[in-house]
């Protein structure tokens, strides 16, 4: 014999009086929430729990976080999950696809009383800006970190996250490590199309990519060429300060300055030294006189001398700064727009 399961539903027939409640619509129901694990920014709208009966499901996550649901749902490239019923109280996130044509019911269908809230995803965006005139790295011509694994050659090479726009996103998974990270971008499952993968230490959250055929290295049964990509400098900025405006007179301009802690420095290339520099503020004003034309974006300034740096594509280089000196990173310059008001 065979049964066919057609639907599942709360029985409504003996629930007390004073449990369905009216689907009741706020205004300014809307709010935009930071996603770590997938470096986003996502707006959302509340609605609700009545306006999911026509969405389509497609997995069941369980977590008590909302940002770590709507990571989930947002990460891939290519996905159709725009919408999530999130329980923290169930410790469960309903992945959902909601075509966009449907009309809402508006508030004439009652509907359960439940812990589920119902969020539509409207978008979602980067939470970083890309550096000026940003190229994807040739991954070819960085040095990698040679393993041997599960009887495999792996070979990492380490970039920054900018570099994922070489790739496309295959989904999230929640890890403890980044060995464990590795291990899901090599199993059997995803062999064929993972070869990148971002692990996040702060969301203990993994990020797997298939690398573009135009900048993918290439790969064999035994061999495994991966892509790393990792925060900027992730480590080596963890105990820095909030960023600094310094005015720079000279050039009527505003910069957000963030300045280091730690004294080892890695990725930085020199551009120029000059000496005879008396203050911090001029050698500020040398790097963001040059920042676009030379890519001036750090200063290492010690003994009356301003080093001027610009980015790398790879953190292999390093140096380590000394007590008595002070190592900056320009994050941006604008002019310095001053508002004059009339007697």
């Amino acid at each position: 014999m065979h049964l066919l399961l057609h639907s599942c539903h709360k029985d409504i027939s003996n629930i007390p009086a004073g449990i369905i409640v009216p689907s009741i619509y706020l205004r300014n129901n809307s709010a935009t929430i930071h996603t770590p694990s997938t470096h986003k920014n996502c707006e959302f709208f509340g609605m609700p729990f009545v306006e999911n009966f026509y969405a389509q499901r497609i997995q069941l996550i369980a977590t008590s976080s909302l940002k770590r649901c709507i990571a989930f749902c947002t990460a891939p490239t290519y996905t159709s999950c725009n919408s999530v019923l999130f329980s923290a109280q169930e410790g469960t996130c309903l992945l959902l696809s909601r075509a966009r044509n449907i009309p809402l019911f508006g508030g004439i269908i009652p509907t359960l009383q439940t812990s589920a809230l119902f969020f539509i995803i409207l978008r979602c965006y980067n939470d970083f800006d890309f550096p000026y005139a940003y190229s994807i790295p040739k991954f070819g011509e960085i040095d990698p970190t040679v393993h041997s694994m599960f009887n495999l050659t792996v070979s990492l090479y380490p970039v920054h996250f900018y570099a994922t726009k070489a790739g496309i996103c295959i989904g999230l998974w929640e890890t403890v490590d980044e060995e464990y990270c590795l291990m899901i971008c090599l199993d059997e499952f995803l062999a064929d199309y993972c070869d990148g993968y971002y692990f996040s230490y702060g969301e203990k959250t993994c990020l797997t990519f298939s690398i573009r055929k135009k900048y993918a290295l290439p790969n064999s049964p035994l061999n495994r060429h991966i892509i790393q990509f990792s925060d900027d400098r992730e480590n080596e900025r963890a105990d820095n300060d909030q960023p600094e405006l310094h005015v720079l007179p000279f050039l009527d301009e505003v910069c957000q300055v963030e300045l280091y802690k730690t004294s080892f420095l890695s990725g930085w290339s020199l551009i120029i030294e000059i000496r005879n520099i008396v203050t911090l503020q001029e050698c500020l004003t040398n790097c963001a006189a040059v920042m676009h034309g030379m890519k001036c974006s750090a200063i290492y300034f010690i003994h009356h001398s301003c080093f001027l740096l610009k980015r790398m594509t790879h953190f292999q280089n390093y140096f380590i700064r000394e007590s008595d000196s002070v190592f900056a990173e320009l994050l941006f310059c604008e002019p310095n727009i001053r508002l004059t008001v009339s007697a």
